[in-house]
Order: structure tokens, then sequence, then C-alpha cells
């Protein structure tokens, strides 16, 4: 048995993830981020809301084939005054899948993030900046400020137009979207207590090349592998998301049925050791009892060591409701655990 869990260890380490989790304090700034790679058979996708209001991020999630997500855009929600109860975006418009949505003249002129059918990224500006590859774009977000082209600050441009202002110059959580050098990457979420000029020197030092400044403040979601690990103060309207491609799930699939198999034979092969018919059905749910307390003890290790808590009270049915989040620096802890959810899954229907 203790070799057959072993096979769980010594799998997963090696399994490819394009959706990897960073968290790490570059000199004195602390850093979550998620690691995406475009060799992958992840998918990463820019989203809109199809409804006309807010969103809370784990419904967008639930709603799609998502398994992590982060806002991005900056808009005006319906508790800000000027906004007299209408949700709308602030010149943030966007292409999701050569699609055009709320374009106008301006944002054009805005930097933008741009992802062609290949996963291939670049940095868009109309006039300015790859004005060549407007046909290319397959998904793009706007924003401002664009932080590095080519590892180059751009900022001293955004200060000449006054588009810095004041909440960008003091210290506060700062959302960013970028790839690396050899755009075969492309990170994204946030940096703690840090102006715009601070993040701008930082992403340089983060394997950033083109870098632009996405939505933070109240507005600040994440979800990694479908758990919150920042909740949202506030609903949004859109989000940058990655999806399991369906290959992925096919051939992860292939692997929990493969580990599945391999305990259910050898419970079959020591139920028949003895040669006793009688006691086969006996001895067969006795051991499949034991593998599944196994997994439930393993479950709970990982849980215990990576988790902890979060209860919030139900005002309505005045009760206690549990919630978890993971402490994610143990990456290969995560895979091993939805892994092994799978298998006792499995065992369990048997």
């Amino acid at each position: 048995m203790k070799k057959i869990l072993f096979l769980l260890l010594i799998i997963i380490p090696n399994y490819s993830f394009a959706n990897t989790y960073i968290e790490q304090n570059l000199y004195w700034y602390k850093m979550k981020v998620i690691e995406y790679d475009i060799s992958s058979l992840y998918n990463l996708k820019f989203i809109k809301s199809t409804q006309t209001d807010e969103r809370s991020l784990k419904d967008l999630l639930q709603e799609n084939n998502a398994i992590t997500w982060v806002n991005w855009a900056f808009f005006c929600p319906w508790d800000y005054s000027f906004c007299k109860n209408k949700v709308w975006t602030t010149n943030n418009e966007r292409i999701i899948e050569w699609e055009f949505f709320e374009w106008h003249e301006f944002t054009m002129n805005l930097p933008m993030f741009s992802i062609d059918k290949d996963k291939n990224s670049f940095i868009y500006q109309k006039d300015y900046i790859n004005w060549d590859k407007f046909d290319k774009i397959y998904y793009w977000l706007s924003n401002w400020p664009l932080l590095l082209q080519d590892w180059n600050n751009m900022l001293q441009e955004y200060y000449d137009l006054s588009m810095i202002d004041n909440k960008m110059k003091v210290k506060w959580t700062r959302n960013f979207i970028c790839n690396n050098k050899e755009k075969s990457k492309i990170y994204f979420w946030l940096v703690y207590s840090a102006t715009i000029d601070e993040l701008a020197w930082l992403l340089k030092d983060f394997w950033c090349s083109d870098a632009l400044n996405l939505d933070a403040g109240l507005s600040t979601a994440f979800i990694y592998n479908s758990r919150y690990i920042v909740w949202p103060q506030r609903n949004i309207i859109d989000a940058i998301w990655i999806e399991r491609d369906w290959l992925v799930v096919k051939d992860l699939n292939n692997l929990w049925e493969k580990i599945t198999n391999i305990i259910l034979k050898d419970i079959e092969k020591k139920s028949w050791k003895n040669k006793n018919t009688k006691r086969y059905k006996k001895n067969y749910d006795k051991l499949l009892s034991k593998y599944i307390l196994s997994l439930e003890e393993l479950r709970k290790n990982i849980y215990s060591k990576y988790s902890s808590d979060i209860f919030q009270t139900n005002i309505v049915w005045e009760k206690d409701i549990i919630w978890y989040k993971i402490d994610l620096n143990d990456l290969n802890s995560l895979k091993l655990v939805n892994l092994v959810n799978i298998v006792y899954s499995n065992l369990k229907a048997k």
C-alpha cells in the first residue's frame, strides 16, 4: 500500500502545469503572481461579464471552465456617487476573440496588452507601438500607464501628459500584467504597498519586458485553482482567467484512472491471496477501506499543512460557515491534493 501511495508523490512533481503561483518578497515588496506558460495546454483568456451589472469573481468562474481569475479593468461601480448607479468602464475597452466591446477613439490611443491566436503577447498602441500588428490581436485589454516596453521605463510620457494622478503616487496595492523578454511567459496579479514608479522598476527586476498597470484598490480579487486567495471588497465586471484545455482534462483523467486502476489491481491481487472465495469479498472491502483511510489521512495532512480555516457567520441561518484557503508556496502539494481528491472519490464510488 505504501508503494502505491508513493506513486502519487513521484508522478505529480513531473506533471506539467501552466498555472503556477509565485509568492515572494522582492527587496522589501511582497508580490503575489501567476506565471502562465504559453507552451502549455492551458488557455489564457480575457472575459467580460455578459450581465450589465457587477458580478462576483466566483460567479464568473463558476459560469466558465476556469480555474484562476483576477480582475483587471478600471470601472465605475454603482456605489461611486458620480456613477449615478450606472456601471460602466472608464475607457478600458477590450477585444475578446476579435470582437470589440465599447470601443471608441480614446481607447485606441491607450497602450494595450495584446495576445494573438497563438498566445503570443505584445503591447499595441495606435500610431506608436506595433501599429502593424492590429489585425493579429485576438485579445486585448487597455489601461494606463504603460509601465515597461522592451524593458524601458515608459512612465515619463504619462507624467508629461498629466495622466499620473495622486492615487498613483501613493503606496497602494498595484495590479499588473506583463510578459518576459522571450514572450514565452505571461505574469499577472499584484504588488503590495508600492507607488506606480516603484511598481515599474520592481517589475523590471521581476523578469518583465512589457508591463501594463491594471485596476487595483477595492476591486482587487483573486481566485487560484478555484479558491479565493484575496476576497474582493466589491463585485467586478470582467477578469483575466485561465482555463483547462480539454486535452489537459483528458490527460488528467487518464492519470487519475491510471492511479485508481493500480490501486484496484493491488486490492484484487491481495484479496485472492489465500485462494478462498468465501473470504474474497470481506478481504476486498477491508483492503479498499484501508486505501480510502490512507488517502483521507494523506489529504488531511496536506490540508492541515497548507491551509487555514476561515469562519464566516451566516446571519440568516445563524451558524458559522467554514471556508478555507491554501497557502500556495508549495505548488506540488496543491497538485497532489487535487489528484488525491479524484482518486479518493473514485475509490469511494467502488
